[in-house]
């Protein structure tokens, strides 16, 4: 009776060995799957994303008489703010020399003052191209760097989409988070920021980036039982370097901030923690938003100077230069019915159909407004539609609450965000990837509640997976439209 209790015992413990095993072996196969299909992703965008940012012709390319990050590179490594260009000496004997109308070349969104070329866009850009320049010898074109760093982009996003599935959905097909992780990758918003080698483009790109990284980071110190001092400092430094790319980031860090104090309220970690995890977080977001200010008193003597009042800008001169109108509350209306309704122009040949996002300025009263390659956010993402908070007002039932509170989170962050650009005299299709790449874990939460209710519903399931594939492929094809547009846009 023993030996076969014995052989009984050895039995179990071989068959848990081999279910071990088995397992094992089969996460290695889910692993190797995983990477083999992030690796052929990164490859076919990193060829769509280069033929659209170089017009086909895989050869990268600055914009002439526009300025470029390798600008402000080469004049930091000359240990000086100012750009090495010369303003033409007939300008600057002008009366105005930011004045466009007059008949002598100029750096187009370069900064005049007092006899010297600035950069307007946020430094730190600039000096990670001085460092690749220093460490390879090399220039880095500005189309490059803006491909890299979406690429970048993608791969953050699906990190932050796993861990909500992980966290979350794990019953949940893995084809739904592949679906809106590609629908970001074919999105308008990044298919129009790669198809065009500008610096607007890349300092937002270089922005998004590092919001990216610190919500992902974010997401980490949610899931944790006490915050740990070493992510809330890697939340704020990311914020930081988020803000030192693009001020406009600072609604995204502030949202970060907040949201991680109403959570920690509400949850079981006391004020005290709250306060110190909170100064552990500021300390690095603070001491970027110093050296910003501190960066723009050397240039033009006062902190809150961003210098966008002596840019040199052909439609924008009187009312944006000289009136120093940028943001008004009466720019809101008309831009909302900008981006909720504004339509795109649609032509046909030989049955083919061109979308064109129209550019254009209107007068309005006293306001002026310019359009550049924009209409309705459904009509450029059609995937937002699945963006909306209804999920998430369901008081979290469905989910792990640390997941939802931080989609919500997500959501507030975008609508901040979004608060700052609708007073703004310009819109812009490449505001959208400032705007929407936190929707995305928004749109995944929805979509995987939603399958939830009616995966047991196998004709009713059958009906919503087609329609999300029909979404998503509606996005890329719209993605697809806006960045051909962006790519025969000027240059």
């Amino acid at each position: 009776m023993f030996r076969r209790e014995a052989s009984g015992l050895f039995a179990d413990k071989a068959r848990t060995k081999e279910n071990r095993t088995r397992q094992r072996n089969l996460l290695l196969l889910t692993n190797k799957r995983t990477h083999f299909f992030v690796f052929l992703s990164l490859l076919g965008l990193s060829f769509l994303y280069w033929g659209l940012n170089t017009r086909g012709a895989f050869r990268f390319h600055e914009v002439p008489t526009f300025v470029n990050y390798d600008m402000l590179a080469e004049a930091f490594s000359h240990g000086q703010l100012h750009l090495l260009e010369a303003i033409h000496p007939e300008r600057l004997q002008a009366p105005d020399p930011r004045d466009p109308r007059l008949p002598y070349p100029y750096l187009r969104d370069a900064v005049v003052f007092q006899g010297l070329y600035y950069f307007l866009q946020e430094p730190l850009p600039g000096a990670i191209h001085m460092i690749w320049r220093k460490m390879t010898g090399w220039s880095l074109p500005t189309g490059a760097a803006i491909i890299v760093v979406a690429l970048g982009s993608f791969l953050i996003m699906g990190v932050i989409l796993a861990f909500v599935w992980h966290n979350c959905f794990r019953d949940t097909p893995v084809w739904l988070l592949a679906l809106v992780w590609m629908s970001f990758a074919f999105a308008g918003s990044q298919l129009y920021i790669v198809s065009r080698p500008i610096v607007y483009h890349e300092t937002i790109v270089w922005a998004v980036f590092f919001n990216l990284c610190a919500t992902a980071v974010f997401f980490r110190l949610l899931a944790q039982g006490r915050s740990s001092n070493v992510f809330m400092f890697a939340c704020g430094l990311f914020c930081g370097l988020a803000v030192l790319s693009r001020i406009t980031s600072l609604t995204y860090s502030v949202s970060l901030g907040l949201g991680f104090v109403l959570i920690s309220a509400f949850g079981k970690r006391t004020w005290r923690e709250i306060g110190l995890r909170l100064v552990v977080f500021a300390v690095p977001l603070i001491c970027s938003v110093g050296l910003l200010l501190i960066y723009n008193y050397l240039r033009f003597g006062h902190v809150l100077d961003f210098g966008r009042t002596h840019i040199i800008t052909p439609a924008l001169y009187e009312y944006n230069i000289l009136r120093g109108i940028f943001f008004s509350t009466s720019h809101i209306i008309p831009n909302l019915q900008t981006y909720f309704f504004g339509l795109p122009d649609v032509s046909f040949h030989h049955l083919i159909p061109w979308v064109r996002f129209p550019q254009f300025s209107v007068s309005i009263g006293d306001v002026f407004l310019t359009r550049e390659t924009v209409a309705s956010f459904f009509i450029m993402m059609p995937i937002l539609m699945a963006a909306a908070p209804i999920a998430i007002w369901h008081k979290f039932r469905a989910a792990s609450s640390f997941v939802g509170e931080g989609i919500l989170t997500c959501w507030f962050a975008s609508l901040a965000s979004f608060a700052v650009f609708v007073a703004s005299t310009t819109a812009q299709a490449r505001y959208l990837y400032e705007l929407t790449p936190l929707m995305f874990p928004v749109v995944y939460y929805n979509l995987a509640i939603l399958w939830r209710k009616v995966e047991n519903r196998k004709a009713l399931a059958r009906l919503v997976a087609t329609g999300i594939v029909l979404l998503v492929l509606c996005n890329a094809v719209m993605g697809l439209y806006l960045g051909l547009n962006g790519m025969v846009q000027w240059r």
